[in-house]
């Protein structure tokens, strides 16, 4: 499976963004937004769940100072 991770993503701009253009091309693409802001996260997730049949696209609490990618373990 494939991924794509922005880390440092904020709200998840990019990511939305990114995702409207490859979703189609791509539909087995999974998009990792990695943030230390929970109002980032909150609000990403927010976003994200406004349109729950597009593509996937989840949030992870991101500590730069001690880096966690053990969601990623299924992934290239």
């Amino acid at each position: 499976m494939e991924s794509i991770v922005e880390l440092g993503c904020g709200i998840g701009r990019h990511l939305f963004a990114l995702r409207d253009i490859v979703e189609h091309e791509y539909p087995g693409l999974r998009f990792f937004g990695c943030e230390v802001s929970e109002t980032g996260l909150a609000s990403g997730e927010r976003i994200a769940a406004l349109e729950p049949n597009r593509g996937n696209i989840s949030f992870h609490y991101f500590n730069y100072l001690e880096p966690d990618f053990d969601f990623l373990r299924e992934f290239r």
